[in-house]
């Protein structure tokens, strides 16, 4: 009888064996591979003396580390812009202030014409010896560059307009040369306004009014107000009722002297005051 252990089954038992640890240690090969490919790199921890791992069951699980930031960013990661500081808007010039003409002597009679008849000479043609014209500016077109050139070609000149409280209306009639600016409709809350404007010019003409008598006769505060910021005052002839009107204008303010109040009359006169036929 056979012995059942022979020599050639004991050689295929340990050739089995050996062939079972052979792929064990292929598994375990494979699964270190895999977890050091997908898994340890999460517990890897960057530090300034080289890469250091950190297990789960050796203490806690690596914080992600935040990039330090590049000087002159900030923790936003969104893409930075520079912009360019934007360029301030220029400031406007401030309109510059015409040439002002200095202050010709007042004639003792001024007679009325229409605007256009300062440009096309008529005025200049017409205009007796000694006496100077007023110009009713009301409407007119007060752009026309002859304008400056026609008033220094008269010995005098005039521009009547209303007052609407308006500094463009009076730098604008400064600055063509006019040599007195006559106000109408002037009322005690704007009297004082006009002088204001003018003399933020340095305009060297004077400044007029044109009153009634009531003003003065009853002692108004618009009487006062045009005798305190007027030059001359235009106002009708005839009775005054006592009043002497150049006394009453000095007490309260007027700087003038009787030849700046103006009679306003309705045709020319050879007279030794001062009269104007108004527009």
């Amino acid at each position: 009888m056979k012995s059942p252990y022979s020599t050639y089954h004991g050689r295929k038992s340990w050739l089995r064996r050996i062939l079972i640890a052979i792929v064990v240690l292929l598994v375990i090969a494979l699964a270190a591979a895999i977890v050091g490919l997908f898994v340890l790199p999460n517990y890897v921890e960057y530090t300034p003396d080289g890469p250091r791992l950190v297990l789960p069951f050796f203490g806690s699980p690596p914080t992600e580390q935040s990039p330090s930031p590049t000087p002159g960013m900030t923790d936003d990661p969104a893409v930075i812009i520079d912009l360019p500081d934007p360029t301030p808007e220029p400031t406007p010039a401030p309109t510059p202030i015409p040439e002002m003409l200095p202050r010709r002597d007042a004639p003792l009679g001024l007679v009325s014409y229409e605007f256009p008849r300062l440009l096309d000479g008529a005025a200049k043609e017409s205009l007796a010896a000694n006496r100077g014209a007023i110009f009713d500016v009301t409407e007119a077109d007060l752009q026309d560059p002859g304008i400056r050139d026609a008033i220094l070609d008269l010995p005098y000149a005039v521009a009547m307009t209303p007052w609407d409280g308006s500094d463009e209306t009076l730098t604008t009639l400064a600055g063509l040369g006019f040599d007195e600016i006559l106000l109408t409709g002037v009322t005690e809350a704007d009297a004082a306004k006009p002088r204001e404007v003018l003399a933020g010019l340095g305009y060297l003409g004077r400044l007029s009014v044109v009153a009634e008598k009531s003003p003065f006769q009853d002692d108004t505060a618009l009487g006062r107000a045009m005798a305190e910021h007027f030059d001359r005052v235009y106002v009708p002839g005839g009775n005054w009722g006592g009043l002497n009107l150049y006394k009453y204008l000095k007490d309260n303010g007027f700087a003038g002297t009787t030849a700046d109040i103006v009679t306003t009359v309705g045709k020319p006169l050879s007279a030794n005051y001062s009269w104007a036929i108004l527009p």
